[in-house]
């Protein structure tokens, strides 16, 4: 899943999910493309597209997502 899939989406969306996976990635010393950056950012897509769409949690349900993601190979 990549950001093609939020084209459809409003500016506002795809500017809080890109926002939030980048300070995702910087907290965690990932570049957004290394291969946790990039899951990063599939798990925030997939989020984006559920029918809890939520701003003002959106950042905190990333981070939990992350958290409780399998380790991938740095």
């Amino acid at each position: 899943m990549s950001l093609l899939t939020l084209l459809s989406s409003q500016d506002e969306q795809i500017e809080i999910v890109t926002n939030t996976v980048r300070q995702w990635c910087d907290e965690h010393n990932h570049d957004i493309h290394d291969e946790r950056g990039r899951f990063a950012l599939q798990a925030a897509v997939a989020l984006a597209l559920t029918d809890k769409w939520d701003p003002s949690t959106f950042a905190s349900r990333l981070r939990r997502e992350m958290d409780n993601c399998p380790d991938l190979t740095m």
